[in-house]
């Protein structure tokens, strides 16, 4: 995207004072020098002696003028210069003290600004100007060179420029997607949970059940309150309460980006947490291309995986088939939905190939109130665990037992040792989202057991919100404590090192060429530049910028350098020019205009030279995906465009290499169930590839002599 220019004016610290010092002292110089020319243009020395005498003392003025005012100027700029220094470094220093204060606060505080509808996370959204009748767009609305505190809008209004001053007032809309955003968007601490799961599985009616259990039952219980941030969110709760109660399914889930449903928890002391709760269409799952879009799961707080029983084909065959066609079970199998979930995380959200994922992940085998599975797993099963028990046992250690047993039985072994591989924290749970089957519903629904998951996943990501205070010992308050600060501690000293730097190398110099002084210098044209580029006006076209003639052949004789065309400082470009700095994502990445190639850029800005008028940017490398923009070149101004290059998706082959080599070091471990489904799914990928073909055989011989019968699983 390229660069916007701010439809602010620029504090006179950070720019026009400058140029008022460089003209104060040129204008004192020139006075200077036109004062002795002024005795020296009086010397006659064709008249008579008395003029010659006079012509003599003239000379020594003029001598005495450029030798002593000369000296007095030098020391009356330099003390002009030493003041200036002095009282601008304590603006900087001001400026400095207000940045960093307002970031570490939000960094504490935990505030960032996380869109409900396209999901992208920013630090701060971008606000409207509250000015009557004023429709500009502020998209750094922060103390910078426009201002510490506030911010002057080109149409006269003061805006809050930080935290402090109350910024949450303005408009603000998420500068991804462009929608509007509500204040608590940005101004809240979050959690953000997903329930993923194959198509079928009931995530719709999981996530809803839970969400009437909570409000109704368990934060009246625990003395919180709560409040819905968008009116969307409470229609659709209060639409979905009223199906429940008369006993009517939720309309399923379709779209494959969904939307956020924001709920406001806060305690009796006042604290207060934004939920945002994720439920993505089950066909999601069925195609990569689509997990692509659910950029949520680069931040997660938990996640709940629902596991619809009768999708696995043991218990499907067991139930009847008339409660079967009731029960809709899902297509895609359990290892497949964990795959897709997986590849996601690893190709687009930065988790490495086989390393473990961080956040929590509640597990949860959903319609238990069917096929007699309540005896197998459900509250009965945990029941007669903990009677069985010699030892007093604790329900949720039996539950978790229970239910990491039973899918061993049922063939699905790989899939739980998967589960303890790749998950650090992941807990097992039951649960019933309907109570009974929907065609045996008489009146409304009575979930059971849904919340247990969600209030798992909230204690573990937020413990001193939501955790059972009275069981925390001294130890882990104090090391939850140290958790929370210790990101800000290191944010704190790396921004207080890079602060000192900028206050020290910022313009210190006063007399140093930069392009803002020669804009102001240029007065009327700078001025029209200025209106050209403001937000919201048209771009001119090249007809009307400029009448200079064509510059090709200036640009084709521009010296090269680091591969990109010299500035216009170093060339003498003409006015009708304009420049471009480019920065990359990725390094190396070849640079075109106008489908001819301009050199390479990287992390390091570098800046490019063209004529003005529209142009086509592409960038292209290797392994990722072609970049390409249009934009539009304003003469004798300068705009950045940052080029973010995305990975490539992997050939077939490519996936299929990746499963081989995950299948060698599963076998090296002794998981044999997982190294086979590894197998499978890349020769889903490459079905002719000799070497998964042969190490699947290899797998499947070592199952046969390891593996003893299957028990069958218990009908009591």
């Amino acid at each position: 995207m390229s660069a916007h220019s701010e439809p602010a004016i620029k504090s006179y610290f950070f720019g026009k004072g400058y140029s008022d010092l460089q003209r104060t002292i040129a204008d004192s110089w020139r006075a200077n020098l036109a004062s002795a020319a002024s005795f020296s243009k009086k010397v006659d020395f064709s008249k008579g002696i008395g003029e010659k005498l006079l012509g003599i003392m003239y000379i020594a003025a003029a001598a005495s003028v450029m030798i002593f005012g000369t000296a007095f100027f030098l020391i009356a700029s330099a003390v002009h210069v030493i003041v200036l220094v002095a009282f601008f470094s304590l603006i900087y220093f001001t400026f400095t003290v207000v940045y960093l204060s307002e970031r570490l606060f939000l960094l504490i505080k935990g505030f960032s600004t996380v869109c409900p509808f396209c999901h992208d996370k920013r630090p701060l959204p971008e606000y409207y100007c509250d000015g009557a009748a004023c429709t500009n767009l502020h998209r750094r609305l922060i103390p910078s060179s426009y201002g510490i505190f506030t911010h002057t809008c080109k149409c006269g209004q003061k805006l809050p420029a930080t935290f402090f001053m109350n910024r949450g007032r303005l408009q603000a809309r998420c500068a991804s997607c462009e929608r509007l955003v509500e204040r608590g968007v940005t101004e809240s601490q979050k959690l953000f949970i997903a329930v993923m799961g194959g198509p079928s599985v009931g995530k719709s009616c999981y996530l809803y059940s839970a969400i009437w259990k909570l409000i109704e039952e368990e934060l009246p219980r625990r003395g919180f309150s709560h409040d819905f941030l968008e009116s969307r969110n409470k229609s659709d709760y209060d639409r979905i309460r009223e199906c429940f109660r008369q006993g009517r399914l939720p309309a399923k889930t379709t779209d494959k980006l969904p939307v956020a449903f924001t709920l406001i928890l806060k305690d009796a002391k006042g604290a207060s947490r934004l939920l945002y709760l994720y439920d993505p269409a089950g066909e999601a799952y069925s195609d990569e291309d689509n997990l692509v879009l659910h950029k949520y799961e680069g931040y997660l707080s938990g996640c709940i995986f629902l596991v619809d029983p009768f999708s696995i084909p043991y218990v499907r065959q067991s139930c009847p088939d008339a409660e079967l066609k009731a029960l809709k079970p899902g297509g895609l199998s359990l290892n497949d939905t964990l795959s897709k979930v997986l590849l996601s995380m690893e190709e687009h959200y930065g988790l490495k190939m086989n390393a473990q994922v961080k956040f929590p992940v509640a597990v949860v085998v959903s319609k238990v109130d069917a096929g007699g599975l309540d005896g197998q797993i459900g509250e009965t099963a945990v029941d007669g665990c903990v009677r069985s028990s010699p030892t007093p046992l604790a329900r949720s250690v039996a539950r978790d037992a229970v239910l990491k047993r039973q899918p061993e039985h049922w063939g699905e072994s790989g899939f739980v040792q998967r589960l303890g591989t790749r998950f650090a924290r992941a807990e097992f749970f039951a649960c019933s989202s309907l109570g009974q089957i929907n065609e045996r519903i008489t009146a409304g629904f009575n979930p059971r057991s849904v919340l247990e998951p969600l209030l798992w996943i909230l204690e573990q990501a937020d413990r001193p919100m939501f955790a059972d205070h009275a069981t925390l010992t001294r130890v882990q308050v104090f090391a939850d404590a140290i958790r929370k600060r210790k990101a800000a501690l290191a944010f704190t000293g790396l921004a207080a090192l890079v602060g000192c730097l900028l206050v020290m190398g910022y313009r210190f110099w006063p007399f140093a060429s930069s392009s803002r002084v020669v804009a102001e210098s240029q007065g009327p044209k700078a001025a029209s530049h200025e209106a050209a580029t403001a937000p919201g006006a048209p771009p001119s076209p090249p007809s009307q910028i400029s009448n200079a003639p064509d510059s090709n052949s200036q640009r084709a004789a521009m010296p090269v350098q680091n591969g990109l065309v010299a500035t216009a400082e170093r060339v003498g470009l003409t006015s009708a020019d304009g420049s471009l700095t480019l920065k990359s994502s990725v390094e190396g990445a070849r640079i075109y205009v106008d489908g001819v190639q301009r050199g390479t850029a990287g992390a390091t800005e570098r800046e490019i030279h063209l004529s003005a008028g529209g142009h086509l940017l592409q960038a292209k490398r290797e392994g990722y995906r072609d970049w390409e923009r249009a934009t539009n070149v304003v003469p004798n101004s300068s705009s950045r465009v940052f080029i973010s290059m995305v990975l490539a998706e992997p050939t077939p082959r490519e996936r299929a290499l990746v499963q081989l080599k995950r299948a060698g070091d599963l076998l090296l471990q002794r998981q044999y169930d997982a190294a086979l489904d590894a197998c499978i799914e890349g020769l889903r990928w490459e079905p002719g590839n000799p070497d998964l073909r042969a190490k699947k055989n290899d797998i499947e011989r070592v199952k046969q002599i390891l593996n003893k019968p299957m028990s069958s699983p218990s009908r009591n």
